[in-house]
């Protein structure tokens, strides 16, 4: 008997809210595990609420900032 609920790559992109590719893209570099039935996959209830925990748990990473000149134009 199955005890865990499986989501969708769709389902997790909708509640993530972020865009099916980026789902994929974290399961296809291992960020995100993932089980493959056939050629669907699914993601364990336990893996994505491990998987969003350990976000939370690391600050966002900041932009650095675009400079339009190179360093040694910097130090003239």
């Amino acid at each position: 008997m199955i005890e865990d609920e499986f989501f969708t790559v769709g389902e997790i992109a909708s509640l993530l809210k972020v865009n099916q590719q980026t789902v994929r893209n974290w399961i296809d570099h291992g960020i995100l595990p993932a089980t493959r039935v056939g050629r669907r996959v699914r993601v364990r209830k336990r893996d994505l609420d491990e998987f969003i925990n350990a976000g939370a748990a690391q600050p966002a990473e900041q932009p650095k900032p675009e400079t339009d000149f190179s360093q040694e134009e910097a130090e003239a």
